[in-house]
């Protein structure tokens, strides 16, 4: 009876030699490039690993060994986690975007209690996060983002507003003006310096 070793190697030897060989472990540059785009934007290694259902050890050799093999499943499965893909629930990620987004809101009036009701956080929670804590969860994140985007365009005129702003204003704070959608969360990126507040 012959091996299953053997019937690998004889299948593998006619591939070979017919030019349809593909080796089930490959190069894996573009696998770890991927994975430090993925990183640069925010995603922890835990999150991939949760995502992909790629194990954390080998997402670290991949971003730690950039010249290392992977196997294609492997590979396939990394790949299809892409930047559209966001954290939810209880998953910490960069406070950029949140911090930028409250900042602004100030900027144009808005105070933390009125964001707060608006988004359904707790104003010292937004404290916290407009304050310069190293992480928010994902939740909070997408929350600020919601009510930024209804309140970013209904700038406050009242007394309140105006004196919101003023302190904003002092505190260097920039307008929603300022950001883009993708600088916003870019934490190297500047704001629009002409942008009149």
């Amino acid at each position: 009876m012959t091996s299953p070793q053997t019937l690998y190697a004889r299948r593998r030897s006619r591939a070979i030699a017919y030019g349809t060989w593909e080796s089930s472990v490959i190069d894996g540059g573009h696998v770890a490039a991927h994975l430090a785009e993925l990183a640069a934007a925010g995603r922890s290694r835990r999150w991939i690993s949760r995502t992909s259902g790629v194990s954390h050890n080998i997402i670290a050799r991949m971003l730690d060994r950039p010249g290392a093999k992977i196997s294609r499943h492997n590979a396939d499965r990394l790949l299809r986690v892409t930047l559209a893909d966001r954290p939810t629930g209880k998953v910490w990620v960069p406070p950029t975007a949140t911090q930028r987004r409250l900042q602004a809101l100030a900027a144009i009036g808005w105070a933390l209690p009125q964001i707060g009701e608006e988004a359904g956080v707790h104003p010292q929670t937004l404290a916290n996060a407009r304050g310069g804590q190293p992480r928010v969860t994902a939740t909070t994140e997408q929350l600020v983002a919601r009510a930024y985007a209804r309140l970013s365009v209904r700038p406050r005129t009242d007394r309140d507003g105006r004196w919101t702003a003023a302190v904003a204003r002092k505190k260097g704070w920039h307008p929603p003006q300022a950001w883009t959608e993708w600088t916003i969360r870019d934490a190297g990126a500047r704001p629009l310096t002409e942008v009149k507040q």
